[in-house]
């Protein structure tokens, strides 16, 4: 489906604030010099400018400049679209010469690339700022925040943006609130949420879906990836989960994941009013598998749940990072792998009446999870004496280096749960 981008004009533009486009002037140029010889230019300049806010001589210099264009010309979408009526030549041949726009009232005058149709990028996006996004509109300036906890998912928002647009975004730590930002001032993007895909700025908690423009298959697939990239979360048993007050937004998902063969389980929280969905299991690798085709790669939740799904060697730090302290936690890895290094040999018993010492009450199916990463990441060997596992900390020189780094790896992120 290609995109309507005349649609990026507003009625109440001014001509100080159009917005203009780069493109190839062949298809505009040779039906003008077709209709030149039966209307005069004066006589056009006048049909268009009677319908805009300027003058005919302004819109006339436009049509001097594309009668006398060769290859590329630039010029104010609004006078393209009215070309195309007037001259009743195809919009949408007319958008697909296209190639960037841009807005003279933008203080950086910065070209966007002309995205005519929705790519896997743009449907990230959408999926992301679904999630986590925020759009404010004052008169014709859009601002768009997008915030999360976790460093590689904004950087991963950052890059979608940067591959969809050829623009680069502003990214920054705030450490009072634990959280990073992107955010960008860009009517012209902010126009392809509002007039193109129908998103309303301001507050959309609950009424978060996924567009109607994003339609094919693999569009639906992206979007719901940005949608769990951004508002997913992967527990340390292994299970993937959403939550979102936004009935559509759940039905959206489920209808990709449904597809997918992914198996889950979705309730409602009546005290809450929110939905919740779940992965059936945190252990079989075939279904995480399935799971993690909608997070994406490089992100801290994908690299967790592929070490839930294929384990592998990693120090305490690399492992606390990936399965960083929850803030309603009682303990951390780093924690449990440090008392290890006391006590030589335990069982989930003895770990238990540990930690009760030091005044620290964590369940023994908690506890259960943790030893079990640390026996993936080969931290812990576990052996059996009769049907009770022990656990001993791996002795490794690699490893051994790696205790000073125990507690560096705490609490520099989060998950949902």
């Amino acid at each position: 489906m290609t995109f309507d981008l005349f649609k990026l004009h507003a009625i109440e533009d001014h001509p100080k604030t159009w917005i203009w486009v780069s493109m190839r002037s062949g298809y505009l140029n040779s039906a003008l010099l077709r209709h030149l010889p039966d209307n005069a230019q004066k006589q056009l300049s006048m049909e268009i400018s009677s319908s805009l806010r300027c003058g005919s001589s302004t819109v006339e210099k436009h049509l001097i400049r594309l009668k006398n264009a060769h290859s590329h010309i630039t010029l104010p979408l609004i006078i393209v679209d009215r070309l195309c009526t007037l001259l009743k030549i195809s919009r949408k041949r007319a958008i697909n010469e296209m190639s960037t726009l841009y807005c003279n009232a933008d203080r950086t005058r910065k070209q966007v690339r002309a995205l005519k149709r929705c790519t896997i990028e743009f449907s990230k996006i959408v999926g992301a700022f679904m999630a986590d996004g925020y759009m404010q509109r004052t008169g014709n300036s859009y601002k768009i925040k997008i915030t999360d906890g976790e460093k590689t998912s904004i950087y991963a928002f950052a890059g979608w943006i940067g591959k969809a647009f050829d623009i680069q975004c502003r990214v920054y730590y705030e450490k009072s609130h634990n959280m990073w930002y992107c955010w960008f001032n860009n009517k012209i993007i902010g126009r392809y949420f509002e007039h193109i895909l129908g998103i309303s700025p301001g507050h959309k908690t609950f009424i978060a879906c996924r567009p109607r423009n994003i339609s094919s298959i693999s569009n639906k697939q992206a979007f719901t990836l940005g949608v769990l990239t951004f508002d997913g979360g992967v527990k340390t048993c292994g299970i993937v989960g959403f939550s979102s007050v936004s009935k559509a937004l759940i039905s959206d998902v489920t209808e990709v994941l449904r597809r997918s063969g992914a198996r889950f389980t979705c309730s409602y929280n009546a005290k809450r009013r929110f939905y919740a969905l779940a992965s059936t299991t945190g252990r079989e690798e075939d279904q995480l598998r399935k799971w993690l085709q909608f997070l994406e790669p490089g992100t801290r939740k994908y690299d967790a749940l592929q070490f839930i799904i294929s384990g592998g060697k990693r120090s305490i730090r690399e492992l606390a990072e990936l399965f960083p302290r929850h803030h309603h936690a009682a303990v951390s890895l780093s924690d449990i792998y440090t008392i290890f290094g006391k006590k030589k040999r335990m069982n989930v018993k003895a770990l238990e009446e540990n930690l009760r010492r030091e005044g620290i009450k964590v369940s023994q199916t908690t506890l259960y999870k943790y030893l079990h990463l640390l026996f993936r990441a080969k931290l812990l060997n576990r052996t059996l004496a009769g049907k009770v596992a022990i656990y001993s900390r791996e002795t490794s020189k690699l490893f051994i280096k790696c205790q000073s780094d125990a507690k560096l790896g705490e609490d520099n992120g989060h998950t949902i749960y």
